[in-house]
């Protein structure tokens, strides 16, 4: 009999308590790693899983996906469907899921992780927002939310940093 054997790992990224800056527009073209998501077109349209507190989070959401959809020729179209808000963030094939909670003093505004097979390609994502640090007169703005939620998107696409020195993050 034969067998397929599926390559799965977990890898993830965050944004460290030493990075986070403001973002004013979304713009990447580097790789993470060479991931990203398996597709027959030039053309992808990923869900993105709503699991976001109304206060605070949503609006920040609504802006990620409008901006990461704003290029001359998109390839990545970002839709928001479903909202469950569930603290664990929970992967789902197909999407990536965006969640906000209090994960605890752990060093990360934002983390993001992803599913391959095949050795490149994503199956599914999550992207998490750590409240134990917006909650606190530091971070509790609208620039840092939206750099956060942008970046952490963005990594669920297959997108790394543009820099990690600090430079480009404006």
């Amino acid at each position: 009999m034969n067998q397929h054997i599926i390559q799965r790992l977990t890898l993830a990224v965050s944004i460290s308590l030493a990075s986070a800056a403001i973002a004013t527009n979304a713009q990447a073209d580097h790789s993470w790693g060479g991931y990203h998501w398996a597709r027959t077109t030039p053309q992808f349209t990923l869900k993105l899983g709503d699991n976001l507190t109304p206060t605070n989070w949503k609006s920040h959401l609504a802006q990620t996906s409008t901006d990461w959809n704003s290029g001359n020729s998109a390839v990545i179209t970002a839709i928001i469907a479903g909202s469950n808000a569930k603290r664990r963030c929970s992967m789902v094939t197909g999407t990536a899921q965006v969640c906000n909670d209090r994960y605890g003093n752990n060093g990360w505004l934002g983390l993001a992780s992803i599913n391959i097979t095949g050795g490149t390609h994503i199956t599914q994502g999550s992207a998490k927002m750590n409240d134990t640090y917006f909650n606190t007169a530091t971070y509790n703005n609208p620039n840092e939310r939206e750099h956060v939620m942008c970046q952490e998107v963005a990594h669920t696409f297959g997108l790394d940093h543009q820099s990690t020195d600090g430079s480009s993050q404006n």
